[in-house]
């Protein structure tokens, strides 16, 4: 009977050890879940003390928040104050409504360590400019970026599609639509899986999404047609390629820039 009483003791205190060390987990998982985080969005940060600011992420880029905001990189970039290579730094807080009193070009004026700016953005070329705004504006040759049923067209109705759906294999290659260079390459667009920007101009820049694999880099130059990626399922349910076209942060029909299907 005594061996009994021992065992059922022992039982006891194993029970209260595991309530005990459930009981920690939970306080320590409840004082990471404080009112203070900042509140996200569409898996975007915007700052507690005002819906009309946004707070950089690492790995962030003007372009890549400018994109997800569906808005000009360079209006935004004008409303902050940042001027080219447009380098932007984590934890830094952006203005996203515009301000009357300020005048464009005014100076960034937030100070910050060199240690602190974004490496993805200093490395980034600005196409265009060191050319005339003529050049800048001259027409883009536009080609198809991948080969394959158009399964979705662009809608601006409701929800809409603000681009083109391609059909394709995963591994089918994805290929630049026109020269330009890459400002961002990363999978932090909600909705989008993998995805590139590619800047062609000051006011075009176009986006691939869904990719299995990106081939190229933030900051490279890319020829029209280059292999730049790999139709893949990221961030949706099948095979294909989500492509867009973008006028100065605004999205555009791209069967209205591509050539005609033969």
């Amino acid at each position: 009977m005594h061996s009994v009483d021992k065992k059922i003791t022992s039982f006891q205190w194993s029970w209260y050890y595991a309530f005990i060390i459930y009981l920690g987990l939970t306080l320590v998982l409840s004082s990471g879940c404080s009112s203070s985080e900042i509140p996200v969005r569409d898996g975007y940060y915007f700052d507690n003390s005002n819906p009309g600011q946004y707070r950089v992420r690492p790995g962030d880029t003007l372009y890549s928040i400018a994109w997800h905001l569906d808005r000009d990189y360079q209006g935004l970039a004008e409303v902050n104050g940042i001027r080219p290579p447009y380098s932007i730094y984590s934890g830094q807080i952006l203005q996203l409504a515009d301000r009357s009193h300020k005048k464009p070009g005014t100076p960034h004026t937030t100070k910050h360590s060199s240690s602190q700016v974004s490496t993805r953005q200093v490395k980034h070329s600005i196409v265009g400019s060191s050319t005339s705004k003529a050049h800048a504006k001259k027409a883009i040759n536009w080609r198809w970026p991948a080969n394959g049923k158009l399964i979705s067209r662009f809608s601006n109705k409701g929800v809409g599609n603000k681009g083109l759906d391609i059909q394709g294999k995963q591994g089918d290659p994805v290929r630049t639509a026109a020269k330009g260079v890459v400002v961002y390459r990363g999978d932090a667009l909600l909705g989008y899986g993998k995805i590139i920007i590619i800047k062609h101009s000051e006011q075009y820049l176009s986006a691939y999404a869904h990719n299995s694999k990106i081939i190229v880099k933030e900051g490279q130059w890319v020829k029209a047609d280059q292999l730049i990626a790999k139709i893949g399922s990221s961030g949706t349910d099948k095979n294909k390629l989500h492509f867009e076209i973008r006028r100065e942060g605004i999205p555009v029909d791209p069967l209205k820039y591509l050539p005609a299907v033969k």
